[in-house]
């Protein structure tokens, strides 16, 4: 009978809430035309490796009127302001879109950008002088930024104008301002001057969910699992294999577990999670540690 008492002595059920369908997503959306002139320098900056806005939370890392990143008012294939972008060995043109501050800490489900582009000849051979544009992101206000990914490339003529569209799945909380970065390169095959990447009516589209703070989206449900605390050892217990996460109230992962019944949640602290399995179910926890 001690041992019996010390085990429920030391063993917790903790009541949590449930809700089995997925939060509304949302949008931020902004289009960038290039119609009105663009300024060549920063004014806070006394030489030309400065970052230049180029519109309202759009940065261009170098800004000139006929190389670099540079701006075409007056194209006979367009009707309106273009912007160019035209890498080289020793320089990658980039372009940082900082999407509003609302967005800090939000669950981000994906980037999207989408522009009506084409290319220039600029000199050379077509084949061996195209170039490539990429799509980067930062959550953490340009301290780090993940890998690239390509868009698409830009032979080396005068190429029709053509929509493109590319969506990045993101899956992830942002913990600090969002960058969105466009970078042109010359192609690893290309040699001297390459293709003339141009764009216009560029459009950035960031879908999101709303905080997972909200109770709104929660009800209670105790049947489902059941959530014990033994000693030191705080395990969850499902009624069967799951894959899953374990988001913390700021919507970031603090917890990855694949394919198992039994989930190790000593490392968290007291406080709100969320746990979202594979099945598309959503688990509101609390935890009193």
């Amino acid at each position: 009978m001690k041992s019996f008492s010390f085990f429920l002595s030391t063993v917790i059920s903790i009541v949590f809430f449930a809700y089995s369908s997925s939060l509304a997503s949302k949008s931020e959306s902004i289009i960038f035309d290039f119609e009105a002139p663009i300024p060549l320098s920063n004014p806070d900056c006394n030489n030309l490796n400065c970052k230049v806005e180029i519109a309202p939370r759009l940065y261009a890392n170098e800004v000139r009127t006929s190389s670099r990143v540079y701006q075409i008012l007056t194209d006979a294939s367009r009707d309106k302001g273009s912007l160019a972008m035209i890498p080289i060995a020793t320089f990658n043109p980039t372009l940082d879109y900082l999407a509003s501050s609302d967005l800090v800490n939000k669950y981000i489900k994906s980037i999207k950008v989408e522009f009506k582009g084409n290319s220039l000849k600029n000199g050379g051979l077509r084949d061996t002088r195209y170039a490539e544009l990429f799509l980067q992101y930062s959550f953490d206000n340009g301290k780090t930024f993940e890998k690239e990914s390509k868009i698409a490339n830009f032979n080396n003529e005068n190429s029709p104008i053509q929509n493109y569209s590319f969506e990045k799945i993101i899956e992830e909380a942002a913990e600090d301002q969002i960058i969105v970065r466009l970078i042109a390169k010359r192609s690893i095959d290309s040699s001297g001057t390459c293709a003339r990447v141009v764009m216009n009516d560029l459009n950035f589209s960031i879908q999101y969910e709303e905080s997972l703070s909200a109770d709104d989206y929660f009800k209670e449900d105790v049947s489902f699992y059941t959530y014990f605390i033994i000693g030191k050892n705080d395990v969850l217990y499902l009624n069967k294999e799951f894959s899953g996460e374990i988001i913390n109230n700021y919507g970031k992962r603090v917890l990855f577990f694949d394919k198992t019944k039994e989930i190790d949640i000593s490392a968290l602290t007291s406080g709100v999670f969320y746990l979202r399995l594979s099945n598309g179910l959503n688990k509101k926890l609390i935890y009193n540690k």
